[in-house]
């Protein structure tokens, strides 16, 4: 393999030259998502002079472990893990381009991360969020809440679905095809009684629920899925 003019280049203007690459260049089409250059923006500002001044072919393996070192001592591992991800894609990339040899990331070993801890919501949290939700919101609430389905899973949901009696919701994994049983608590029944009854928009527009609409429970004016429901179902989920 031959180098072409990695003399030439500095870390951070290799990693700048590699994050216009991501995004497309002149006219072309981006190569990673939106949110990973923005990462990757985002990790190369938190790159030490120190090293985005050096020659990319001169930063060693000991450099790369200085600067994680120093940036786990006021940041999480995590962070700092990611941040190395970005200097060694940035090698990856100049490697392929012929303008390095080697990653000297490679040979840095990623700190080990601890174990997220899952944090369940007390029931204080969960009126403090629904008081600040959307009458579309709240339902997504209370029903991911509830039953822990996924927003692709709520979307698909149909009246009959549900038995309201036994509090027992059937949900259909959109992966496999296959259904599964879960006993749902009783603000989520009351929740899926309203629906019997109510369509709820993303608008939060409330309407009566017509003979046509009595499949889905989020459905529009023709009875089908809202088209943009598992989009507005994720967005409420994230906002709350």
């Amino acid at each position: 393999m031959g180098i072409k003019r990695s003399c030439l280049f500095t870390f951070k203007q290799m990693a700048e030259v590699f994050i216009k690459a991501c995004e497309g260049g002149a006219g072309g089409q981006p190569t990673k998502a939106a949110a990973t250059i923005l990462r990757y923006r985002t990790s190369l500002r938190q790159i030490p002079d120190r090293l985005c001044v050096m020659k990319a072919d001169q930063i060693s393996p000991s450099d790369v472990r200085e600067f994680m070192e120093a940036a786990s001592q006021r940041k999480k591992k995590r962070t700092v893990n990611l941040e190395r991800l970005f200097v060694s894609a940035v090698y990856a990339w100049g490697i392929r381009q012929e303008y390095l040899k080697e990653n000297p990331v490679r040979l840095v070993s990623a700190y080990k991360e601890e174990q997220k801890r899952i944090e369940i919501l007390d029931l204080s949290e969960i009126a403090l969020l629904e008081s600040k939700a959307t009458a579309f919101e709240s339902v997504v609430l209370i029903l991911g809440l509830g039953t822990m389905a996924r927003a692709r899973e709520l979307e698909m949901l149909k009246l009959s679905d549900v038995n309201l009696d036994k509090a027992i919701l059937r949900i259909k994994s959109p992966k496999t095809g296959e259904d599964h049983e879960i006993p749902i608590p009783r603000s989520v029944v009351n929740v899926f009684r309203r629906l019997s009854a109510e369509v709820i928009y993303p608008n939060n527009r409330i309407e009566p629920r017509q003979v046509h609409q009595r499949i889905y429970f989020f459905c529009g004016k023709d009875g089908r899925p809202f088209p943009e429901a598992k989009h507005k179902i994720s967005q409420a989920m994230q906002r709350l």
